[in-house]
């Protein structure tokens, strides 16, 4: 089920450009290999939960709005 969810997000980061390939989505946005999720297909596991994390949603103050970057979040501003 988890692994479907994190194919989701890489289909819809695909859909909207923000990345373009699978290699992209894995090194960037999940901090795997290039073949992390081909790999969890062919052994049939499911992601690590630390590897789950990464796609959290960010938190959002009244004051600043979080700029999403495929390794966290950045503030406008921050050193």
């Amino acid at each position: 089920m988890s692994r479907q969810v994190l194919e989701q997000i890489r289909d819809e980061l695909t859909s909207c450009g923000v990345v373009s390939s699978n290699r992209e989505f894995c090194e960037s946005w999940l901090a795997r290999d290039a073949s992390y999720l081909r790999g969890l297909k062919f052994r049939g596991l499911e992601p690590s939960a630390a590897t789950l994390t990464v796609n959290r949603h960010p938190i959002v103050t009244p004051y600043r709005r979080p700029i999403l970057t495929p390794l966290g979040l950045s503030w406008p501003g921050a050193a």
